[in-house]
């Protein structure tokens, strides 16, 4: 016998350290918790315990967490609870990277987007996206790379030169900046249009551990997050 549930997705973000869970059905968000304390699996717990709120378990239908860039303990700490979530309830995992969870907040325009964040007091992570032909959601032009900050300003210059509809901006990784991808189910939405896109022109379309249910391609990626130098984020990425 086949069980029933609504179509909703729990969606769990650790990628500032701190805990953020959401429950969607459909495009709607249904309810948002946050705790400022670090992720750990026991706030993980209780703030999953207070999105469902007397919801049964079965009400799920996948469960989808952030794989990164970010902060290295929240993202293994997240990962990890939610396989475990997966495997126990026997639900599909898929993980998104941070930049294209950031990429569902900006406003569509026509051309390239830039986006980067702080990996560190000398680097960034940058990743870069271009409109998709229907203007709807931002395709992933290739995997983050890092960039020094004393070369940023050039980088960008060199980009801009290269794309002439090129725009760039830089995102924080804080509470404000993730309400915003829960904010009208923004994120949820997205999630649709990413995934429907694969099945047509995955040749073509870079999603490369950008979203993703190979829990191999998540440990590649948060390798990579996790180096400390430019030259060790090279060898994890050859």
């Amino acid at each position: 016998m086949g069980r029933t549930y609504e179509v909703s997705s729990l969606v769990v973000n650790t990628c500032t350290r701190a805990a953020e869970v959401a429950l969607f059905a459909d495009d709607k968000v249904l309810v948002q918790r946050s705790s400022d304390d670090i992720g750990s699996a026991e706030v993980l717990s209780v703030l999953l315990e207070n999105v469902l709120a007397g919801k049964d378990f079965l009400s799920l239908s996948e469960i989808i967490y952030f794989s990164g860039p970010g902060s290295y303990t929240g993202l293994r700490v997240g990962a990890a609870f939610c396989q475990g979530l997966g495997c126990g309830l026997d639900l599909p995992c898929l993980s998104i990277s941070t930049f294209l969870a950031l990429s569902s907040t900006v406003d569509i325009f026509e051309g390239f987007l830039g986006l980067y964040i702080a990996a560190s007091v000398t680097d960034v992570f940058y990743c870069e996206f271009k409109n998709s032909e229907q203007s709807t959601f931002w395709i992933p032009q290739f995997d983050f790379q890092v960039v020094e900050i004393a070369n940023l300003e050039q980088f960008i210059f060199e980009r801009r030169k290269i794309n002439n509809n090129y725009q760039h901006s830089e995102m924080i990784l804080d509470s404000n900046t993730s309400s915003l991808m829960f904010e009208k189910g923004r994120l949820r939405a997205s999630l649709d249009l990413w995934r429907s896109s694969l099945g047509v022109d995955s040749q073509r379309v870079n999603w490369h551990r950008h979203l993703s249910l190979d829990k191999g391609q998540d440990l590649l990626y948060m390798k990579a997050v996790a180096a400390k130098t430019l030259a060790e984020r090279k060898i994890v990425q050859a």
